[in-house]
This record gives C-alpha cells, sequence and structure tokens, in this order.
C-alpha cells in the first residue's frame, strides 16, 4: 500500500521509490511466494496505469528484469507477468500473459493458424485465471471490490479481443459484455470515499467497454458505443487534481506516442472521438488536435 501511495504521487522520485520497494520485497527469498509475486503484478498496474516508458525503464533496470527487456516492451512485460507467474500463480498474472496474445490479435494481420493458437492460448488463460480468482476470493473472505472490478474488466478485454479476431461462436460474441458489466456494478457512489478507487477504474472500463462495442459492432451498436464514452468525461473531471488522473495520464501517453509505436489504443481514443461530441471535447480540452 505504501508503494502504491508512493507511486500514484506521480512524481518521478516517489514513483523510483514505489518500484524500488517492491523490488526489495520481490528480491528476498525468504518472504512469501505470493507476497512475491503480488508485488511482481504490482510492477505490472504501474506500467498498465499510464504506459509510461518512463516507468518501463525503472520497471525493468537492474537483474532479473533487464534480462526481459528486449526490443519490445509489450513482450518485456508479458515476461514479467510469466516471471510473476514462476513464483506463484495468480489471476492477475495470467490474464497480463494473455494480454500480450489480446495485443497481437487486435494490432496484428495474422495469418489463421497464428490467430488461432493464440485463441487458443487466451482461453486457456482465462479458464486458469477463473480457477485461481475463486482460490484468491476464498482466501481473502470474499475479495476487494476493486480486486473483483480489475479481474472482471481484464477478462473482458481479452473476450473481446477474442470476438473482435472472430474467434468467438456468434452466439457468444458479446460474452465480454457481462464481464464489463460485472465491473461497473461494483461502483457503488453510496460507499463515498471508500468507492473512489473504483470510480477512477471505471474511466478505463467504459472506455474500453465503448471501444469494443464500436470495433466489433460498428453502428449498429452506437447509442451503447456513445453511452460509455460519454461517461468517461465526468469520472475524470471528479478528480480534485485532473492532472493526477490515472486515465488522465493514460490518455496524455497514448496521445504524444510516436507514430511507429501506435496501436490499438490511439485507435480507440480517435475512433470514440468520432462519434462521441462529449468525449471529443475533453480530449480537446487535454490537448488532443482533431
Amino acid at each position: 500500500e505504501t508503494a502504491q501511495y508512493n507511486f500514484f504521487k506521480f512524481d518521478e522520485y516517489s514513483q523510483q521509490q514505489a518500484i524500488e520497494s517492491l523490488k526489495s520485497v520481490i528480491a528476498n527469498n525468504e518472504i512469501n511466494q505470493g507476497l512475491r509475486a503480488w508485488s511482481v503484478n504490482r510492477l505490472l498496474s504501474f506500467y498498465y496505469t499510464g504506459r509510461n516508458p518512463e516507468v518501463a525503464k525503472m520497471i525493468f533496470s537492474g537483474e532479473p528484469y533487464s534480462s526481459f527487456l528486449g526490443d519490445d516492451t509489450k513482450v518485456a512485460i508479458r515476461r514479467l507477468a510469466e516471471y510473476s507467474n514462476s513464483l506463484h500463480p495468480t489471476s492477475y498474472a495470467q490474464h497480463s500473459i494473455a494480454f500480450w496474445y489480446s495485443g497481437e490479435l487486435l494490432d496484428k494481420s495474422l495469418d489463421n493458424k497464428t490467430k488461432k493458437e493464440y485463441g487458443d492460448k487466451i482461453l486457456s488463460l482465462l479458464k486458469k485465471a477463473a480457477e485461481l480468482f475463486d482460490v484468491e476470493l476464498n482466501k481473502k473472505g470474499g475479495g476487494r471490490d476493486i480486486s473483483k472490478a480489475i479481474f472482471y474488466h481484464f477478462r473482458a478485454f481479452n473476450l473481446a479481443s477474442l470476438a473482435y479476431a472472430g474467434l468467438m461462436p456468434s452466439s457468444e460474441k458479446n460474452l465480454f459484455e457481462n464481464s464489463f458489466k460485472e465491473a461497473l456494478k461494483l461502483d457503488r457512489p453510496e460507499k463515498g470515499e471508500e468507492n473512489r478507487q473504483i470510480q477512477e477504474f471505471t474511466a478505463y472500463v467504459n472506455f474500453y467497454y465503448a471501444s469494443f462495442l464500436r470495433e466489433i459492432f460498428g453502428d449498429s451498436r452506437l447509442v451503447d458505443t456513445i453511452a460509455h464514452a460519454d461517461k468517461i468525461p465526468p469520472i475524470v473531471r471528479a478528480e480534485p487534481d485532473i492532472k493526477k488522473s490515472t486515465f488522465c495520464s493514460f490518455t496524455t501517453r497514448e496521445r504524444d506516442r510516436k507514430f511507429g509505436e501506435r496501436d490499438h489504443n490511439y485507435r480507440f481514443f480517435t475512433e470514440l472521438a468520432s462519434v462521441s461530441k462529449l468525449f471529443k471535447e475533453f480530449l480537446m480540452e487535454i490537448g488532443w488536435k482533431f
């Protein structure tokens, strides 16, 4: 928790301290393997927050982390998740490994054989993640709502990537929606301050839900796409300091990514801006140009 608090101060020194404190836990062989694995998972979460290349540099400095880093940060992140899995399997790591295969489905023109292999790999990882999550919930006496929201959101992303790639039967094409809905159900404003972290997280949930509706169903689900995209600006504007909003940080990183490094995220932003006036206005407020 201290590492997370320091990281979200969003200054470089605090973020470096947060990452180094987690690495010291991971390096300690006398500590429970599960705690070491979850510390690796926290490093993964720090990267996912905004996909900041500077954060990636901090994470992948020193061994064993530098050995994971080749020319592709996404592969390095997958290897980091695999490292977590080797210490102690968790639902979070299973989903994180699946992200790499999902990203390939979303961003590359793959032949049918490779596409099927990746699809089968994702399904296998999702099955294992669900089994592990049931065990994790039992151990934690039901688990925290934010952990559940992350699980359902990650599951939804990977299922939606399969649907996008045409790897789901037509009867299950919209299966990903159930998981997005489960994540959104956990946003409970009546809980007050206790709900703040989940409310912030729902900006990501609505963003990806809207984006996949647009990518998979096109104009046939336009009303639903716009409805989810329109929910994002008020969530971000509710932050006391918009510059410290994790979603705002994610948004600006994707905006500033070099042309050759852009992927599905940049595409998702521009597609949603093309159909949601409120979302487009929000992006322009924080420096996007259309």
